[in-house]
């Protein structure tokens, strides 16, 4: 099964990434290709701890005429998921291919431990032994007081931190993102026999600013495509699978007529939601939105029938990772950072991108992910 084999090749990368060994990892080619790396990253990377990579020495070190490599430390949401785990193969590909680089990769053990993750990057920076920083951050406002302790440069990842230490964002427009994906879906519950639009989102940490941008993107899309957001009716999920499928079987019995789509804030949530709704047979044909495009769920859309209804948005996460540890280089060395034409929050974006996988094209994004891991 390509899934066993990408599971088999991932945890030997992240087991070999801190010997500087593994598969090879090529810089990224444009913001929509080489969308990310092999499924269950995260599991084998473990839950709270850090990797490691990099070897040889360029800057110099003061006081001492030696040398040592940039030391760049990468503070993820989580590393107990998937998706995180394609952000952190990414990271650490990066200073494969670039020796004079050391990466240190660590993560929160779920997407709620805020309290926990600020532990964490307060200790790195009270530590002062890093020369940049990329962070995730769970809590941005909370993120960004921390970041008044250093003078170092900062690149947000994924979420946006409003601070004057950040140089540049690295991410995904998720507004605009998840408004494709919204109206694909639309389009496949009238093709499904849906007359009545209506959906209802399962979203993921409540006040967190990507779910919030997904739900705008998910909500806008719909109802210029003739559809009504339910938004009263809004589920925050916590991005568990559990809670997801707990509020989806609340939906079915708030709405035993049926609803037409189900937008969640990411794959994880979006598959239990579909699974509580093949027992239903007034939900069978409602159409499920998930986010990231994970090699888990792009193998359920080719392999389970039951599939022919999902659609997700994928994300670009292993860029994602390469492409903020070189932003995070670059303003070290002083050379100029790549980005799009956007600016958010008043910084240079550096988008990563996304496509709108059905069952149609997830085979592209299978064999992408396998190609990844020859």
């Amino acid at each position: 099964m390509a899934r066993t084999r990408l599971i088999c090749k991932a945890a030997v990368l992240l087991g070999a990434a801190a010997l500087l060994t593994g598969a090879g990892c090529s810089a990224p080619s444009g913001a929509e290709k080489n969308e990310g790396a092999g499924a269950s990253a995260a599991a084998a990377a473990g839950n709270g701890t850090a990797a490691e990579s990099g070897a040889s020495a360029e800057m110099q070190t003061p006081g001492d005429g030696k040398v040592r490599p940039l030391s760049i430390d990468v503070v993820l949401k989580t590393n107990s998921s998937e998706y995180w785990g394609y952000v952190q193969v990414g990271c650490l590909a990066y200073a494969k291919e670039h020796p004079e680089v050391s990466i240190s990769v660590k993560g929160a053990s779920a997407e709620t431990a805020m309290e926990e993750q600020e532990n964490i990057v307060r200790t790195d920076l009270m530590e002062d032994r890093f020369d940049a920083y990329v962070i995730a951050p769970l809590n941005p406002a909370e993120i960004a007081e921390l970041l008044k302790m250093t003078d170092r440069p900062v690149i947000a990842l994924d979420t946006p931190i409003d601070s004057d230490q950040v140089a540049a964002f690295c991410g995904t427009d998720n507004h605009q993102a998840s408004g494709a994906g919204a109206r694909e879906a639309v389009k496949m519950a009238r093709e499904r026999g849906w007359k009545e639009l209506r959906a209802i989102n399962i979203a993921g940490v409540e006040g967190d600013r990507v779910s919030e941008l997904r739900a705008q993107g998910y909500r806008e899309s719909i109802e210029a495509e003739g559809g009504t957001f339910l938004a009263e009716e809004t589920v925050y999920a916590e991005s568990s699978p559990k809670t997801a499928a707990a509020a989806m079987r609340d939906i079915i019995q708030r709405h035993p007529e049926g609803i037409a789509l189900i937008v969640c804030n990411n794959d994880d949530m979006a598959t239990a939601a579909l699974a509580e709704c093949l027992k239903v047979p007034a939900y069978r044909e409602t159409v499920v939105l998930g986010f990231d495009g994970i090699g888990s769920a792009c193998e359920r859309l080719l392999q389970n029938s039951n599939y022919e209804n999902y659609v997700t948005v994928a994300q670009n996460p292993y860029e994602m990772g390469y492409m903020a540890v070189e932003a995070a280089v670059n303003a070290l060395n002083g050379r100029a950072i790549r980005q799009s034409s956007n600016i958010v929050d008043g910084r240079p974006f550096i988008d990563s991108g996304y496509n709108v996988i059905t069952r149609k094209n997830a085979y592209g994004r299978m064999e992408m992910l396998q190609k990844f891991w020859e």
